[in-house]
């Protein structure tokens, strides 16, 4: 019986490989974050021109574009990681499939004693590549959970911006310096 799952569990960890290497290889995360196309059009708010207000909104566009950009790599780190701990937690069941029982058939005290040395390098062996499955996944967890928080950023300095355009169309000019100042605030955390 063990004579068939050998051959059967070597095609399925090749798959897993293959299939690992071509997940990671194709990643692609299609998430954009930008600004509506209409957002800059109010070209009748002279004060749009002024050199501060530019800054000011070039800053906060350049920030939320930053934190894509981290969200993006960030959340590949998390897949590459995920399926790094899957492959050794597959290596794992398998080495412990095929190697983790004992022959009892004619077995003298010598190769009892040598079977059970070779089961303590197979049991250090398996706890080092469970240690680093235990690491993959736990770094995939973090590096989720900081790709959710800079895409979260992205976005609300995204709506922060569209705001601040709405609000300086509307704003008296002693509030114009205000509504920037509230953008590069909150846009520069």
């Amino acid at each position: 019986m063990i004579k068939f799952f050998k051959p059967l569990g070597i095609t399925l960890l090749l798959c897993g490989i293959i299939f690992s290497i071509y997940q990671i290889a194709h990643y692609s995360d299609s998430t954009t974050i930008s600004l509506p196309g209409n957002v800059k059009g109010f070209s009748d708010v002279k004060i749009l021109e002024d050199p501060t207000v530019k800054q000011a909104f070039a800053t906060a566009e350049t920030a939320m574009a930053e934190n894509v950009t981290s969200y993006k790599k960030w959340s590949r780190s998390s897949t590459v990681s995920s399926w790094i701990a899957f492959f050794l937690g597959g290596i794992i069941t398998l080495l412990a499939g095929y190697l983790g029982y004992f022959k009892t058939d004619n077995i003298s005290m010598e190769n009892l004693q040598a079977s059970i040395k070779d089961k303590v390098a197979l049991t250090k062996i398996l706890g080092i590549l469970a240690a680093a499955t235990t690491l993959s996944t736990g770094f995939s967890v973090k590096a989720k959970e900081e790709a959710e928080t800079k895409r979260a950023k992205g976005i609300e300095i995204r709506d922060l911006i569209i705001a601040s355009y709405k609000d300086i169309q509307q704003a008296k000019p002693n509030e114009i310096t205000l509504i920037i100042e509230k953008l590069k605030l909150q846009s520069s955390f």
